[in-house]
């Protein structure tokens, strides 16, 4: 119950934020917003940074990026989730232009797990390009949080770990597409330096709008 608590307060938090000051057109603006803007819950204040990363992600990782590990906050919450989901990182819509929508579901205890898969499923097949290159070579082309956060996909926080969790969502054609690079030996995907691109992320932000119920129509993607 708290996962889908805390997905829809996020969610609902970003929605104010965005109407009152509207959305940030910069990674600065961005950054402001997100560390400065906060919610009181309950007896605690935190921002939307420690919302994100103290709470919702409290199990995963920091992002890569190296000045990252400095400016995120590093706040504890007893309410903290104890659950670590790469799943989430395609679950968390701050309305990003890179986002592949601008809507968002409300998040439900009883159907979370479906929620999960059919926004990952969503995001995966919108943003993750996989091209045949010659016989036995593919390029691809993968969403920025998969760069940043790629030790939530496997333990060794490789390409390859973040391709075995995202592959079971891809079209059947790009999952064929993929076997080309995959070694059955080592159990892994073979990625030449020079066919692995990742999309540039945009801060420009749009308001965010709750979709409508799928609870009951969770296969429609």
């Amino acid at each position: 119950e708290r996962f889908a608590f805390f997905l829809n307060v996020y969610h609902i938090f970003i929605m104010h934020a965005y109407i009152v000051l509207s959305p940030p057109d910069s990674s600065l603006k961005w950054m402001s917003y997100f560390t400065t803007i906060a919610y009181q819950c309950s007896d605690d204040i935190f921002s939307l940074a420690e919302l994100e990363h103290n709470v919702i992600r409290s199990e995963m990782s920091y992002p890569s990026q190296f000045l990252s590990r400095f400016i995120l906050p590093k706040s504890h919450y007893l309410f903290s989730l104890a659950r670590a989901d790469f799943r989430i990182n395609f679950a968390l819509n701050p309305g990003s232009l890179s986002m592949p929508t601008s809507s968002v579901p409300l998040y439900k205890a009883e159907t979370l797990n479906e929620q999960l898969e059919r926004v990952t499923r969503k995001f995966v097949r919108s943003a993750v390009s996989v091209k045949e290159k010659g016989s036995r070579d593919v390029t691809l082309v993968l969403p920025r949080v998969c760069q940043w956060f790629c030790e939530d996909f496997g333990p060794n926080g490789s390409t390859s770990d973040v391709l075995v969790a995202i592959e079971p969502y891809m079209s059947e054609e790009k999952r064929r597409a993929l076997q080309m690079i995959w070694n059955t030996k080592k159990k892994s995907y073979e990625i030449g330096l020079f066919n692995l691109k990742f999309l540039h992320y945009n801060f420009e932000c749009r308001f965010l709008t709750l979709e409508g119920d799928h609870s009951s129509n969770i296969a429609d993607d």
